[in-house]
């Protein structure tokens, strides 16, 4: 379970097990923080005291926040989860994968560069990779370590045998 847990904080792209922990933290002693703060309506109305007065329109939005706060956590959790898609790792396929077309294979390799140049890490992009182009990790693996070189297609015998009996 430990070695797992490892796993899953490195592939997130922090460097070592630790840094990923402080990090967690970190973001809930934040959270804890600023809850702790409002835990009863008293300490609520003590906070909102100690705040500058709101003008009418920030006092409606505020307002229309609180009224509205459950379909406000899930737009944040959406947004949330798109900008994951970027960071966390998708889990690996199962099963054997087909194989990959030329254009497929240089799309794939465009698609982990592209995912780095936005921040994502290397690993993290190469398995998001995997999951998109439905192929092995060490597809990826293998088309990013040959990626100077141009990517052919390779025919199966299905196609050699429908060459042959193509009526002309």
């Amino acid at each position: 379970m430990v070695a797992a847990a490892e796993q899953a904080i490195l592939s997130l792209g922090e460097p070592t097990y630790e840094d990923g922990m402080k990090k967690a933290v970190k973001l809930l002693e934040f959270v804890t923080d600023h809850v702790r703060s409002i835990q009863t309506p008293d300490e609520f109305r003590t906070v909102l005291d100690a705040c500058e007065p709101l003008s009418r329109s920030e006092e409606t939005l505020m307002l229309f926040a609180l009224r509205n706060l459950p379909s406000l956590v899930r737009v944040c959790f959406r947004m949330a989860a798109k900008s994951s898609a970027i960071d966390i790792p998708a889990s690996p396929p199962v099963g054997r994968p087909s194989a990959l077309t030329a254009q497929q294979a240089k799309d794939a390799v465009d698609y982990i560069w592209e995912l780095t140049r936005k921040g994502a890490s290397t690993d993290a992009a190469k398995l998001r990779a995997t999951q998109k182009f439905g192929c092995s990790r060490r597809t990826i693996d293998r088309l990013c370590a040959n990626r100077d070189s141009e990517p052919e297609d390779k025919p199966s015998m299905a196609d050699v045998i429908g060459i042959f009996t193509k009526e002309t």
